[in-house]
């Protein structure tokens, strides 16, 4: 049994009905309570215009639950604005995400005294999406490619490069070789460098084999020879440094008046370069730069 109703305004203190039905409402029609409300014991079933079930409303000992019309996932809410004491994430990975489109963002704001309530971070969509603190022209920006901008024009950036035992740095039928690995930008500042050894280097009779990084002509200058590639464990970092670390003078390691090269350089005892089946190395250079 079904029935159309309109409009039914109560003005009781309760009610309480047991129906052993459905009620259809026509589209734009309904139920006003004016005073006192209604009463749910346990569900409210949403569903379409085919008369299927797609979402429900449940109490849970006092929670209010957004359901799918199984009842075995969580549904979404969408308003304009939404109060609450507090936001628990109720699940391993939970997200806070932003509108998916370009150049849209989310704002977090604080009450700033005497103003009102203000900007203090915002998620930002771009090329290269950023989470940012701060909205006083100096903003703090945390990149999604792993750049850090500690104020406006002034960013924190680690680069990697990957060199394989097939690359271009071991290619040289011969017992040493060098490939320009990494240009550090004009007004930069270097903060640090160093080699890992991902996968120790092999070939027959290949006794060691060592990588620096220097400039053109100076092969060491920048991270000396510590490295036996063939016996040190996978994973190793070195970091020794060279002459270059010793001087502050404009262009040379520390401010790079203009782009610089850095050279890696490789070097194995008791094979060519060519000849190795396995080995890797990655470079990591980490700088300040200021537009």
């Amino acid at each position: 049994m079904s029935g159309e109703i309109s409009s039914l305004r109560f003005g009781i203190s309760k009610l309480n009905p047991v129906l052993g039905f459905d009620l259809t409402f026509a589209s734009g029609k309904g139920i006003l309570f004016d005073t006192y409300g209604i009463k749910i014991t346990d569900t409210i079933q949403f569903g379409n215009d085919t008369d299927a079930w797609e979402s429900r409303i449940k109490n849970d000992n006092g929670n209010i639950l957004i359901r799918n019309a199984a009842d075995n996932a969580y549904g979404g809410l969408y308003c304009a604005l939404l109060g609450a004491e507090s936001i628990y994430m109720n699940a391993n990975a939970a997200e806070i995400k932003a509108s998916g489109s370009n150049d849209r963002y989310a704002i977090f704001q604080a009450w700033d005294t005497g103003v009102g309530q203000a900007e203090v971070a915002r998620l930002q969509g771009a090329a290269d999406p950023y989470f940012a603190t701060g909205n006083n022209g100096n903003a703090s920006k945390s990149y999604y490619s792993g750049v850090f901008e500690i104020c406006q024009g002034v960013k924190i950036a680690t680069t990697t490069v990957t060199k394989a035992h097939d690359s271009d740095l071991f290619a040289a039928e011969d017992t040493s070789d060098d490939v320009t690995i990494w240009q550090q930008p004009a007004g930069s500042v270097l903060l640090g460098a160093k080699i890992t050894l991902d996968t120790q280097f092999a070939a027959d009779s290949l006794s060691d084999l060592d990588v620096t990084v220097g400039l053109a002509g100076d092969n060491d200058g920048l991270i000396a020879p510590t490295m036996n590639g063939t016996s040190d464990s996978a994973g190793t970092d070195y970091s020794t440094r060279g002459e270059y670390w010793n001087t502050s003078a404009e262009g040379s390691f520390w401010y790079a008046a203009s782009a610089t090269d850095w050279v890696a350089y490789a070097t194995a005892t008791g094979a060519n370069l060519s000849t190795t089946s396995a080995g890797q190395v990655t470079f990591t250079f980490t700088y300040l730069e200021m537009a």
